[in-house]
């Protein structure tokens, strides 16, 4: 007889058998994996590729809505369009072939494109064709009956075309604020600007004014409004959102939980009774909030491509490759037990060799114990500085928190790797091994001791190739059912003895 199976017999099946299931579970870790993923791949980039993206940072007030862009189309021949978007629904008005810049004074409306510039008056569209060489546009602004369209060329010039009483003029020099950015409000018939610096906000009352700190901000994501007689500046670039109000004693600051937090592509304005805020997220999200001071609704104009579904089926292939190794230490148990000899002998001492998928399930354990509190800690950061619409606003931060991660990883990974080192070579049980009743012990059926447990442990980078396959294998084909770690460290994996049913006991 074989030593380590029932007969010549039983290890030439066995072998048969078991080369044929490490083959397949080895093609089927990769394969269907991939074959899962095919139909959400081209689902996914057609989706994307059709997904619209709207911009709303510049957004203006248009009927009942507002007037924004959407862009239909990627790559170098892309596609716009101007639609209007109400809490009800998005309604096209017209196609773009380049980007069109929109701009609204008290009574017009304004789509600038380089070939035609759309004005809106008096509930109609006129349409006036453009015929100047324009170079690299900058910005475009409304003015008393017209726009400004700033123009960059070539040789670093800025030339300004001024559209007035239906006349096109050019000038390479046009009143411009040192501080474009510059947001204006008049309340109490005195005008308020406010400037952004070093992501500060500062406020001057009047021409004359003292500039004042008020509220920490990012990238002009704060939004200066008139509301219910009060001004205000709405902060969406913090969580919570903050609204700061002017009242007699200075600026104060409430913080407001329910507003949404802050995107790259935002619109914010007042109407007479309540506060509308427009939000694009990112794969074609488009949602409309109404704050009334208090309280605040939500509407939801248009959904993803992307079903809520679809995100966990995203990892079906990553659960499968857990659960493809699994199922083969399955297989190979009962293969083992038909085939193989059970028990371990040494001198006068015998224990039997712990079942394989005993030891997978303790490994999933043990794994899950070292895993949660990196997966907590990792989740915590995503959400913080990784959310799709608020990237930018964590950009600089995001390096030291990915080296900060790899840091508490690794050394928790370590701290674990020792600790289940001493607890292996003194108790001979981790917390998987204890809980599904299985001992490490030396082939002298003798506790192993850190040194060899440390051994093992640290070559389980090896066994561990492939989900385990590699060490499901090595464990199927050895004469003492071990992995390269038992092997280099000189152990077994044994069932816990029982005192009562046998003399035998270590």
């Amino acid at each position: 007889m074989s030593k380590g199976y029932l007969s010549e017999k039983s290890k030439k099946k066995f072998t048969i058998i078991t080369g044929i299931l490490g083959a397949v579970f080895l093609i089927m870790q990769f394969v269907v994996p991939f074959l899962i993923m095919i139909p959400f791949m081209i689902f996914g980039i057609a989706g994307m590729e059709d997904s619209p993206e709207y911009k709303l940072n510049y957004a203006v007030p248009y009927e009942t809505g507002i007037l924004a862009k959407e862009k239909i189309s990627s790559g170098k021949n892309r596609k716009y369009k101007t639609v209007k978007i109400t809490p009800e629904k998005i309604t096209p008005l017209f196609d773009c072939n380049s980007y069109p810049w929109l701009a609204r004074n008290e009574n017009q409306t304004w789509c600038f494109t380089e070939k035609i510039l759309r004005k809106f008056e008096n509930n109609k569209w006129t349409i006036l064709t453009n015929n100047i060489n324009w170079g690299k546009i900058i910005s475009v602004k409304a003015i008393d009956n017209g726009v400004v369209v700033e123009t960059e060329y070539p040789d670093g010039t800025n030339v300004f075309y001024t559209f007035c009483n239906n006349i096109w003029s050019a000038s390479p020099t046009f009143f411009q604020s040192e501080y474009p950015y510059d947001k204006n409000i008049f309340f109490d018939g005195v005008n308020y600007t406010f400037r952004e610096k070093e992501n500060e906000l500062y406020c001057k009352k009047g021409a004359d004014g003292k500039w004042i700190k008020i509220i920490h901000v990012y990238n002009s994501n704060w939004y200066p409004l008139v509301f219910k007689n009060k001004l205000m500046v709405i902060n969406l670039a913090c969580e919570p959102a903050e609204i700061v109000e002017l009242t007699e004693s200075g600026w104060v600051k409430k913080e407001y939980k329910k507003l949404p937090k802050y995107f790259s592509s935002c619109y914010v304005a007042a109407s007479s009774n309540k506060v509308n805020i427009v939000v694009s997220k990112s794969l074609g999200d488009l949602f409309w909030y109404s704050f009334d001071g208090e309280k605040i609704q939500k509407q939801t104009i248009k959904k993803s491509f992307f079903p809520f579904f679809m995100m966990p089926l995203m990892f079906l292939p990553y659960i499968m490759n857990i659960f493809m190794p699994l199922l083969m230490a399955f297989v190979i148990t009962i293969l083992i037990r038909k085939y193989r000899n059970p028990e371990y002998k040494i001198e006068e001492k015998n224990a039997l060799y712990a079942p394989l998928i005993r030891r997978a399930f303790a490994e999933i354990i043990d794994v899950l114990i070292v895993a949660i509190p990196i997966i907590v800690v990792m989740i915590s950061g995503i959400i913080n500085i990784s959310i799709f619409d608020a990237m930018e606003e964590n950009t600089a931060y995001i390096p030291f928190a990915i080296i900060g991660f790899l840091f508490f990883s690794c050394g928790y990974g370590i701290a674990m790797l020792l600790v289940y080192s001493f607890l292996e070579g003194k108790y001979c049980a981790t917390p998987g091994k204890w809980l599904l009743k299985i001992r490490v012990v030396g082939t002298d059926l003798k506790p192993c001791g850190f040194g060899r447990a440390f051994l093992r442990n640290i070559l389980r980078f090896v066994d561990g190739f492939l989900n385990y396959l590699v060490g499901i294998l090595i464990i199927a084909f050895t004469e003492n059912q071990q992995r390269i770690g038992d092997m280099a460290a000189s152990t077994i994996v044994i069932k816990k003895h029982d005192r009562q049913k046998s003399e035998n006991i270590v």
